[in-house]
């Protein structure tokens, strides 16, 4: 897996090189600009799906390290939250209820990463109403 990730990784490092160096291009078109905005999310898109194929394949193996810090959960769900407004429908509101929690120990790439496809996945599928991002603490839990 690790040899198919790198076959992988080298062209879409490419793309993503080439797109940036061809949006920062004064001359860009448009319409070109929007086609290439397209080509680097697509790229940014394969090349997370590469790192989560690799991820839960160090998971399965039992080799996941976590790189556990001090987290304020409220901020970071506020983070992803202004992230993903963009993306919501119209008249979708998008809450974050997360109150109380204080700071909790946790591998922050790994909150965001979870809480922002959690988010996008809502995003997508809610077309009216409202989207709560809600934690809470239970004693002894």
């Amino acid at each position: 897996l690790q040899c198919v990730s790198h076959e992988l990784r080298t062209p879409l490092h490419a793309i993503l090189g080439l797109t940036a160096s061809l949006v920062a291009a004064p001359d860009c078109p448009p319409a070109s600009l929007r086609s290439l905005q397209v080509i680097d999310r697509s790229a940014k898109q394969l090349t997370a799906m590469v790192d989560d194929m690799l991820e839960t394949t160090a998971c399965l193996h039992g080799k996941l390290e976590l790189n556990l810090a001090p987290l304020d959960l409220h901020h970071i769900a506020e983070l992803v939250c202004d992230q993903v407004k963009p993306r919501l429908s119209p008249g979708v509101v998008l809450c974050n209820r997360i109150q109380g929690v204080g700071t909790v120990e946790a591998d922050e790439f790994r909150v965001r990463r979870i809480l922002t496809q959690l988010l996008d996945n809502a995003a997508k599928f809610t077309t009216a109403g409202m989207i709560e991002v809600g934690a809470w603490y239970e004693e002894g839990g």
